[in-house]
């Protein structure tokens, strides 16, 4: 009879422990499970393709005169029902000449400053040598909202070396 009680409580204490690894598993899940599946629909919508560099009367501008040059404009629209992140990029666009060269007939970055305006406040204004990894700005936006940017370029007035004949600076 004493053999049947023991095995009775080994059976009861192994259901017991099942039922705890089975509990804890469930609650540890919960707790540290990642939630990050998110289907958000993001809109890039042009108003303005205004120029960034006006090439055709490409001279050197203050901060100020450059306020008055057009701005290219352009809104990030979420018209998903999730916050989405998104990034905005710039990248230089190089043409080729008939030989399949690329110019070497180019402003450089250093050579050029720009500002950028988010919903009509200036985010960031700086050489655009100091654009890290083509990354203009980067953020989240939440559901059903809009923002939009504007961004200028120009030739700064302390540039240096920018008369040569056949500079450019290409916009993609």
């Amino acid at each position: 009879m004493k053999k049947n009680n023991i095995e009775l409580k080994l059976v009861i204490a192994g259901i017991i422990l099942f039922i705890f690894c089975v509990a804890t598993a469930f609650f540890w899940y919960k707790i540290f499970k990642d939630e990050k599946v998110a289907i958000t629909n993001l809109t890039i919508a042009l108003r303005d393709q205004g120029k960034g560099v006006d090439v055709e009367s490409l001279v050197p501008k203050s901060d100020k005169d450059a306020k008055s040059l057009p701005a290219y404009s352009f809104d990030i629209m979420n018209t998903g029902d999730q916050e989405g992140y998104y990034q905005v990029l710039i990248e230089d666009s190089v043409k080729k000449d008939s030989d399949g060269e690329i110019s070497q007939d180019r402003l450089l970055r250093s050579q050029l400053k720009y500002e950028l305006k988010l919903n009509g406040s200036v985010i960031a204004s700086d050489l655009l040598s100091t654009v890290e990894n083509n990354v203009l700005d980067n953020r989240v936006i939440d559901a059903k909202k809009t923002n939009t940017y504007d961004l200028r370029i120009w030739l700064p007035l302390d540039v240096k070396n920018w008369q040569k004949i056949n500079y450019k600076y290409e916009q993609k």
